[in-house]
């Protein structure tokens, strides 16, 4: 049995202005602490993440960076327990004061949601 690769290929990113336009065209929304997900089903045969952290919420770069880091790597190793979906992260408050650990539960709560979703 083989087993499956937990790489983070470009074909599991959102790239393109038009791959996030239609990521907000209805789906299905959840709120999990700080962050929002947009989820949509797509005709691929793996899960897409972009993110959409946003300088007024995160204060610098240094915590803006941080966020992203953690999210793609909670995504990277949830992605075979996901379905076909296309995923927008959005950093709804301020998150200076949001340590790992606290950032980390929240993704888990929101992989549990969208793997039933």
């Amino acid at each position: 049995m083989e087993q499956p690769s937990y790489r983070f290929p470009k074909r599991l990113k959102l790239r393109s202005a038009f791959e996030y336009r239609q990521s907000f065209q209805g789906p299905v929304k959840l709120v999990t602490g700080n962050i929002k997900v947009f989820a949509k089903p797509n005709e691929l045969d793996y899960p897409r993440l972009g993110l959409a952290v946003s300088r007024k919420k995160t204060g610098n770069a240094v915590v803006r960076n941080r966020i992203k880091r953690i999210i793609r790597e909670s995504f990277r190793l949830q992605q075979h327990e996901l379905k076909s979906i296309d995923m927008v992260f959005i950093v709804l408050r301020k998150m200076d004061e949001v340590d790992n650990k606290k950032l980390q539960t929240w993704l888990n709560t929101l992989w549990q949601r969208l793997s039933k979703a």
